[in-house]
């Protein structure tokens, strides 16, 4: 039968076994964590070589999906904060007769979901205008290289450049959606409630406006990929009326 010291030395190794097992997990799960971001953020994809003829197309393809993509997450994570601040306020309302201290740590928890919100905007702000320049230099292949001869292509060519300034619609009413959520941080940050929230709403505030600069890029590109077009096809139509 084992003795009592031989029995506590055992369960101390498997302890620090399952301790050990512990740490390697935790820094496995935050290994995997780092990677899924780095795929989320990095614009290393986007290759340093102008596009050829057979470039345009999917490149601008996948440049697109990877645009509606990283402007879902931002979307869904701004509707994240909007719900914390939410419940926050609720807090805030009810801590109407508590002491200073409450109020401030009730103020702080706040500005750190608002400064969280700002740090994830930031990661993205890159890859984002990564992103636009892709698009619109492929944009700006495919509309140059379009050979528009038959009704067929001008039909095809029509449709492309009223995507394009469909686009361009689409991306100027987020811009006024985005515009306007700046303000309301601005407005929270003229309150002063706490240092810390007014830190918070500027590093928020900032991030958004780098934001909306990429977002008036896409538009002018989009704005003058369609335009471009339009002319194309203006002046294929009227070679087909030639005798």
């Amino acid at each position: 039968m084992p003795k009592p010291l031989a029995i506590t030395l055992i369960v101390l190794l498997i302890a620090m076994l399952l301790a050990a097992l512990a740490v390697i997990g935790y820094d496995v799960v935050r290994g995997f964590r780092r990677y899924l971001e780095h795929r989320d953020t990095t614009a290393s994809w986007v290759s340093t070589e102008p596009p050829g003829l057979l470039d345009y197309e999917p490149d601008a393809t996948h440049a697109n999906e990877r645009f509606i993509e990283v402007l879902n997450k931002l979307n869904a994570d701004t509707e994240r904060l909007g719900e914390k601040l939410g419940r926050h306020a609720k807090r805030m309302e009810r801590s109407a007769g508590k002491s200073g201290r409450k109020k401030q740590r009730l103020a702080n928890r706040s500005a750190r979901e608002i400064h969280k919100s700002a740090v994830f905007t930031e990661k993205r702000l890159e890859l984002l205008d990564a992103v636009v320049k892709e698009i619109r230099r492929n944009t700006e292949g495919v509309v140059g290289s379009a050979d528009i001869q038959t009704d067929e292509d001008i039909g095809a060519a029509k449709e492309f450049a009223q995507v394009l300034l469909d686009s361009r619609e689409t991306t100027a009413e987020t811009i006024v959606s985005v515009n306007g959520y700046c303000e309301t941080v601005r407005d929270i940050e003229r309150q002063n409630l706490a240092r810390t929230v007014t830190l918070a709403c500027r590093r928020q505030s900032a991030a958004l406006d780098g934001v909306v600069k990429t977002l008036r890029r896409f538009e002018t590109g989009a704005l003058n990929n369609g335009q471009t077009l339009v002319d194309k096809i203006q002046k294929a139509e009227a070679g087909r009326r030639e005798p």
